[in-house]
């Protein structure tokens, strides 16, 4: 009788060890993995702090306002740094996987906590332009009341009517004291037109 009591104990013991041993077998091939995925946010606001009121008219001397954001999912506190860049419609912008090989005008720098936000108001002022037929040049512009003098020539676009340039802010982070782009670029597209037809040139 009392056989017939600690054998199916003992069967009961023995699955449960079978058990057991087949589940670390299929986790040691198929192991828990962690969130392992690594990125930074970079975003560019209006002055309302939404995405709704971006100029698209350029005005010789007013002074618009946006928010410049980025923020930090790499796992670790990071060092960035935000290059300013403006271009007309026949240089090249960036792209998800190359930089634009155009030249900064500025740049702004951040040391971002992991998963923290690094906030920026950006002031920019176009201050002088001049014209020669068809090409309307950047002279002039003042970013966060920094005056910088440029040459960014555009030529006019019959097919849309304007002369635009295109204001973009590329993302780059620091990798062992080298700086390389992040494949992160926002911008606005704006047009000079309204400049030469009120001949407020500078």
């Amino acid at each position: 009788m009392l056989n017939s009591i600690i054998w199916p104990s003992r069967w009961i013991t023995l699955i449960a060890v079978l058990i057991i041993g087949v589940l670390v077998v299929v986790l040691s091939y198929y192991p828990i993995q962690p969130d392992l995925e690594q990125y930074s946010e970079l975003w560019l606001l209006d002055q309302t702090q939404n995405a709704e009121l971006f100029p698209f008219t350029i005005t010789i001397g007013q002074n618009e306002q946006f928010f410049l954001g980025v923020t930090n999912h790499l796992g670790h506190q990071a060092d960035y740094v935000i290059y300013v860049k403006i271009r007309n419609q026949t240089q090249e912008g960036s792209t998800i996987n190359s930089s634009s090989s155009v030249s900064p005008v500025f740049e702004l720098r951040a040391n971002i906590l992991n998963g923290e936000t690094w906030r920026e108001k950006i002031s920019i002022s176009f201050l002088e332009f001049s014209r020669s037929g068809d090409i309307l040049s950047l002279k002039k512009i003042s970013i966060n009341d920094v005056v910088l003098t440029v040459d960014v020539p555009s030529t006019w676009d019959s097919e849309n009517n304007g002369f635009f340039y295109n204001l973009f802010f590329e993302l780059w982070l620091d990798h062992s004291g080298e700086f390389d782009y992040h494949n992160r670029s926002v911008g606005l597209w704006l047009n000079g037109t309204v400049i030469t037809e009120l001949n407020s040139i500078s």
